[in-house]
């Protein structure tokens, strides 16, 4: 059973983007005005979730595959790894498909949080630099290419 504070936040949540919701359709918000109550509604009540989630730990089969020069991991033969030693081959794709996805999830969460900079209004300063300062937590993470496909086949 959820505990009484979870189900009345959830109750909350839902009036409040149906009422939101209500007042587009009814013409009463323009878009515009929509884009901005939703951004300082998710300021209010989901801002602390939009944080950038770790990355798994690496296991140390994918350690030592990364400490192979790049010549090495080109030539690396999935294949014969699956065929010889399909644990180690197992733990190495759970890692890169667990790390996809939290790259996948970020980029969604840094996604959302431009979105919420832009519909703010320019003048709330304290707001934007809230913003802000949550995007520049993605940053080491945004500048990272990391392309599973390119790791395994």
């Amino acid at each position: 059973m959820e505990p009484i504070a979870d189900t009345i936040l959830e109750l909350r949540l839902v009036k409040t983007g149906k009422d939101l919701l209500r007042r587009l359709d009814s013409k009463g918000l323009t878009f515009s005005e929509f884009m901005r109550e939703c951004a300082y509604w998710a300021l209010k009540d989901g801002f602390d979730e939009l944080r950038p989630k770790p990355y798994p730990t690496k296991p140390q089969q994918v350690v030592e595959y990364e400490a192979l020069d790049k010549y090495a991991r080109e030539k690396y033969d999935w294949q014969k790894l699956r065929e010889n030693r399909p644990q180690d081959y197992e733990v190495m794709q759970k890692y890169f498909e667990q790390r996809l996805a939290v790259k996948n999830e970020n980029k969604a969460i840094l996604e959302r949080l431009e979105t919420i900079k832009t519909n703010l209004l320019p003048d709330d300063v304290l707001n934007q630099a809230r913003v802000q300062q949550r995007i520049y937590d993605f940053e080491p993470q945004a500048l990272e290419t990391f392309n599973a496909t390119q790791v395994y086949a």
